[in-house]
């Protein structure tokens, strides 16, 4: 028997349908072999060590690698003084994978750098669908990487355990959790029950690997593997308690993403021709203050209508100067991939060309194969587990919830959405009694150019006030909507705070500027005094279906960005202690 290591990292890997474990294994070593040939530097040559079978019904295959990094010498030898003998600054190190085969499944355990010889094949789902059936809701340690708000990744770790409720986590990917074994609901029969002390169970790390951190010698680790591998489904219980753990996963396929872009970018072409639609947004990844301020938008020397356009426009223009190339689905990939879209973040300063590739500022939805991928801010997504089932669900129920709905229906009082674009919307509603205009119109603030609104609706009897944002539709478009009442929250909430600076320099240097506005003689006074009222941030929609429970449950309102950005934009709000709303506007 050998010596026990601690805190293993377990791996399983991906078995293709209709492919055995020992196949899948095989194939892993045939592909990295065939690396080998083509660059022996990068994939040093593996060795199979043999090793005795003594696990009944498992096969364990150890391969090693010697690698000797060289770095060092290159980096300093052009200063050396004196002659360099190479073989100082050589120190082989070695590399291991050990493949766990069972009649059902494939497992590794490596050393050093041997996880390189599979990171092609990993199974990310396993860690997370193991870690709900035997893990409490109790966290010491989270890191995540955040798809909405200022914070791109979080790394917390806690002095007493945490629980997490899933209204916290709509926007989240999870990179690793590290929580207790919940022994009170693990079957006596489980192995992993002989391997723990009930009173102090540990810790369980989640991420690409499931890690019990506890040291285990070879004979433990393969009877684990076995174990969890033949863990009970999940209870009814314990998928709604740890429902917030199917959320979205980073792709790591590199050819997966190349195809679901290509057919993405055939959505747009079939949309064009009037086969279908496209769940689409356009927007800047890096910048998305200045797009929504920016102007002179241009795709390669085209330009564009709108400031900002948005998916519209964009297949309005790419229908007219690229029409030769609809009919084959190759040509037209191979015409949108190298365009460019170009903005003056500042119409007022020449300088400011923003330049980014036209690709890279789609972000969508894409359905491949029966499973359903998203590309938000140059990054493709897939869900896992149950996540779009649990989405549609909890966006139902908060949104018709009957103690206090994200959806207002009649507070708003709005004219009918009878126009081609949100521009002719907020004209129209912007000067109709209680409502004033702001579409357009950028405060200047330490954020940059920011929208503050569309519209607003003061509401004197209640004293209310409505921060409107306005979208013709309620589809991938609502990342853009949800983006802006954000920054307007935040910037108006840190100017309340700062004697109105902003919002004062805002009415005498901007809001005033536009004729309509200025037309309704409203005093300043009168202007910044709304914002002393008690604020409601509102998101509104324009669709033709109904926004009703049924419109939603049975798809005709079926966008999975759409609700997940209203459910993230809520989270975000009550973290801001601010009240955040859905409307909605019925088109003809």
């Amino acid at each position: 028997m050998g010596t026990k290591r601690s805190n293993t990292a377990l791996w399983r890997l991906t078995l293709p349908s209709g492919v055995a474990p020992d196949v899948r294994r095989d194939e892993v070593i045939r592909i990295y072999n065939a690396l080998n040939k083509q660059d022996s530097s990068s994939f040093p040559t593996l060795r199979k060590v043999s090793l005795r079978q003594a696990f009944k019904e498992t096969h364990i295959d150890l391969y090693m690698r010697k690698r000797i990094p060289s770095g060092f010498i290159q980096f300093i030898q052009g200063y050396a003084t004196e002659d360099l003998k190479a073989r100082w600054f050589h120190t082989s190190t070695l590399d291991a994978c050990l493949f766990i085969t069972f009649e059902s499944a494939l497992f590794a355990v490596t050393g050093g750098l041997g996880y390189h010889i599979i990171e092609d094949f990993i199974d990310d789902d396993f860690p997370f669908e193991t870690g709900k059936k035997i893990i409490a809701n109790e966290f010491s340690e989270t890191m995540t990487r955040e798809l909405a708000g200022s914070t791109t990744s979080r790394t917390e770790t806690y002095r007493r355990s945490r629980s997490v409720d899933k209204s916290e986590t709509f926007g989240t990917v999870w990179k690793k959790l590290v929580a207790r074994v919940n022994i009170a609901d693990l079957d006596k029969k489980n192995y992993i029950t002989t391997l723990i002390d009930p009173n102090k169970p540990p810790a369980v790390e989640i991420k690409s690997s499931f890690v019990l951190r506890k040291s285990l010698d070879l004979q433990q680790l393969v009877l684990l593997a076995r174990d969890l591998d033949e863990l009970e489904p999940l209870s009814t219980e314990r998928a709604e308690e740890l429902s917030f753990l199917d959320n979205l996963r980073a792709l790591r396929d590199a050819d997966l993403e190349d195809q679901l872009m290509r057919e993405l970018v055939d959505g747009m072409r079939k949309s064009i021709q009037g086969r279908g639609s496209v769940d689409l947004d356009l927007c800047d990844p890096v910048d998305i203050s200045g797009y929504n301020s920016g102007a002179n938008f241009k795709v390669s020397r085209w330009p564009l209508e709108q400031n900002p356009p948005d998916v519209t426009d964009l297949l309005a223009l790419i229908a007219e100067k690229y029409a030769s190339t609809l009919t084959s689905r190759a040509d037209f990939y191979n015409t949108i991939m190298p365009l460019s879209l170009t903005y003056r973040a500042d119409p007022d300063d020449k300088s400011t060309l923003v330049r980014r590739k036209l690709h890279e500022c789609l972000h969508g939805e894409v359905c491949h194969r029966g499973k359903t991928y998203f590309l938000l801010d140059r990054k493709w997504y897939r869900s896992q587990g149950d996540f779009l089932e649990n989405l549609k669900r909890d966006f139902i129920a908060e949104t018709f919830s009957p103690s206090k709905p994200i959806l207002i229906t009649n507070e708003l009082n709005l004219t009918q959405w009878l126009d081609e674009d949100e521009e002719s919307f907020n004209l129209r509603q912007g000067f109709k009694d209680g409502f004033y205009y702001g579409d357009r119109i950028f405060a200047r603030s330490d954020r940059g150019k920011v929208e503050l609104f569309d519209l607003l609706k003061v509401d004197h009897d209640n004293k209310k006030l409505y921060v409107i944002h306005a979208k013709d539709g309620f589809d991938a478009k609502m990342r853009d909507a949800c983006s802006q009442i954000v920054m307007s929250a935040e910037v108006i909430s840190r100017d309340l705070k700062n004697e109105k600076k902003v919002l004062r320099k805002y009415y005498r240097e901007d809001w005033t500027k536009n004729e309509e506005n200025r037309k309704r003689q409203i005093s300043e006074e009168s202007f910044l005094s709304w914002f002393d009222y008690a604020i409601v941030y509102v998101v509104l929609a324009a669709t033709k279906n109904r926004f009703t429970r049924e419109d939603f449950e049975h798809g005709r309102l079926r966008s999975h960005i759409a609700r997940r950005e209203i459910l993230v934009t809520k989270n975000d709000f009550k973290k801001l202690g601010f009240e955040f709303r859905l409307a909605h506007n019925c088109k003809p």
